[in-house]
């Protein structure tokens, strides 16, 4: 006997005349007559009851996938399993390094304006790091990094942000992949630097924030010249030296969508091969002083809807989507082995901690030490709401810093609403090839 997953998740209107069932815990997407997936959809909002009508092939097809389990199974108890896979993991981590808090840039809505230093990371301090990394693939068998080389502007800081990509990818000749991803402004990735990077970049992500009177508005040099051309170009040179993954990210507020859509209508154009490009969309956030200051983060959900919506036209105008995967589960603040460091070496379990809440310090030839219990807390965390909401096993119960836990696990939770719009746009790009 088997009934309907609490975890299935439907969609109408990706395809013509079918629907898209998207099971949240296995992650399956199935593609059924628009009939059935209603009937199942009704079934489930009462009962969880198979509908009549269901032929054993069908049924059979959507038991392997998860959207069918086995009557009294219980599913959370296999989610918390996942949960603690993926947290308790030795296998992965994913390192944060900001080299400089300095940037060349003087855009109108940074938001570092807690990162006062003026420090740039030392070549000894990236040594420092970079022994803590041998030794945790030593002593864990770690296999993969994601590396985020970030700043400020990291490449104020070339030559250490060089060695440590370089450094990072020599962790394979011990078995551990390294991903290495740089996030610049782009005026400073000329064509002999990329040159020196050779193959150690995997991803290069650079800001282009629309057309361009509206992008030198907003990213523009301290004596106020505009920097739209050097940016397009330095994608277009990122491009060209075969960097894997050259994403695009566009911040936005909510009165720009439309100007931003038909922006990235016509850069599809100007680019000719949008295809070899991934594109992101973000809302322009508040400072650090207002979201970060006293380790809360305020989540502001207005108009996510209409984000992913975009989202899902840059798909269609032939860019691709991120690198990272929307469906990778809970914070990654939560992982057991992630971590923040700065040009200082001081150790975050989260970016939004920075500056103030300092939690792990590095100490030489020996394990991260923690200061802060603050570190297990993020790690050790499940909220009940996980268990019970449809898109828990992707959300995870949300962000653990944020302060809206008084909605949390009702309908009006934000992040049910963030969850629900995030996979538009992954359906919409991967159901048509599926439904064919």
């Amino acid at each position: 006997m088997l009934q309907l997953s609490r975890f299935n998740t439907y969609h109408h209107g990706l395809v013509p005349k079918k629907a898209v069932v998207f099971n949240t815990l296995t992650r399956s997407i199935s593609v059924l007559a628009e009939d059935l997936a209603s009937s199942l959809e009704a079934s489930q909002a009462t009962s969880a009851a198979i509908p009549k009508g269901l032929t054993r092939e069908e049924a059979a097809e959507l038991e392997k996938c998860g959207c069918l389990i086995p009557r009294g199974f219980d599913e959370a108890k296999k989610l918390q399993h996942g949960i603690h896979q993926v947290r308790f993991q030795t296998a992965g981590m994913q390192l944060q390094i900001l080299f400089s808090s300095r940037c060349n840039f003087a855009c109108e809505y940074c938001y570092q304006d807690l990162l006062t230093s003026t420090n740039d990371m030392s070549m000894e301090q990236w040594k420092l790091v970079q022994s803590y990394l041998y030794n945790t693939v030593l002593t864990t068998g770690l296999k993969r990094i994601d590396a985020i080389l970030f700043g400020g502007e990291p490449l104020v800081n070339p030559q250490v942000v060089l060695e440590a990509a370089r450094g990072l990818k020599g962790l394979e000749s011990h078995g551990t992949v390294a991903r290495n991803i740089l996030i610049t402004n782009g005026a400073l990735l000329s064509d002999n630097l990329l040159s020196e990077f050779g193959d150690s970049l995997d991803t290069v992500q650079i800001t282009v924030d629309g057309p361009q009177d509206r992008h030198d508005r907003l990213r523009h040099y301290s004596d106020g010249r505009g920097t739209y051309d050097e940016v397009l170009q330095a994608l277009i040179r990122a491009a060209e030296a075969a960097i894997p993954n050259v994403m695009i990210r566009i911040n936005l507020q909510l009165e720009d969508i439309d100007l931003v859509r038909g922006f990235v209508a016509s850069l599809s154009n100007t680019l000719q091969n949008p295809e070899r490009f991934r594109m992101s969309f973000s809302k322009i956030a508040p400072p650090q002083s207002e979201r970060y200051g006293s380790s809360e983060a305020p989540y502001d959900l207005e108009g996510i809807n209409d984000i992913a919506a975009l989202q899902a036209d840059a798909v269609r105008y032939g860019f691709a989507l991120p690198p990272y995967s929307f469906f990778s589960g809970s914070c990654t603040a939560t992982r057991s082995l992630n971590m923040v460091v700065d040009q200082d070496l001081h150790v975050f379990k989260c970016f939004l901690q920075m500056p103030d809440r300092v939690c792990a310090e590095f100490s030489k030839g020996g394990p991260l030490r923690i200061l802060d219990d603050k570190w297990y807390d993020l790690v050790n965390l499940i909220p009940e709401c996980v268990y019970d909401c449809v898109y828990g096993p992707i959300c995870g119960g949300g962000c653990p810093l944020a302060n809206f836990t008084e909605k949390r696990g009702t309908e009006e939770c934000e992040f049910r609403e963030y969850t629900a719009a995030t996979i538009l746009p992954v359906l919409s790009s991967r159901v048509p090839t599926i439904a064919e």
